[in-house]
């Protein structure tokens, strides 16, 4: 059996050989790739209340506990809050056998921001200030992740 790698990683067989894929990093992310995740894996559960058993399905997902500037690109309209006692307490994506779990952070709107700059086509001298302030602004709150490996790269074409 292969060497199982790190946390999100998972075996595929091809042409009879099993290969380790492991989940895409924060600068492979920033350059745009997406990896295709396979399907999450169900386990059947019998549960016995009293003389009644009852089958449930429980999904085996990889969860990953992160903040909006690591969350893959193509996840970011799949987000959905999640609610607590009628209070807001983080947003959730699925991917998949891969949830993230997005809890807030003191930026979240400037990393918004910032992800709706890096979408533009072409950058005028002032988009590329505001990307620079965004970026301090995030560095200096220590936010790390593929937006803001793309905003450098972004200003250093």
């Amino acid at each position: 059996m292969a060497n199982r790698g790190k946390y999100g990683s998972f075996i595929v067989n091809v042409k009879g050989d099993d290969i380790n894929v492991n989940p895409l990093t924060q600068k492979e992310l920033a350059e745009g790739w997406q990896l295709v995740v396979p399907r999450v894996k169900s386990t059947q559960i019998t549960l016995s209340y009293g003389n009644k058993k009852v089958k449930k399905s429980k999904k085996n997902y990889k969860i990953f506990r992160i903040n909006i500037s690591q969350l893959p690109e193509h996840l970011w309209n799949k987000l959905y809050p999640k609610y607590e006692d009628g209070q807001y307490s983080h947003s959730v994506a699925r991917d998949n056998m891969y949830l993230y779990i997005v809890k807030d952070t003191p930026v979240d709107k400037e990393i918004v921001k910032l992800y709706n700059y890096l979408n533009y086509k072409h950058y005028t001298e002032s988009k590329l200030q505001d990307i620079r302030n965004l970026l301090n602004i995030l560095e200096d709150n220590n936010i790390n992740g593929w937006i803001v490996l793309r905003a450098k790269m972004a200003l250093n074409r």
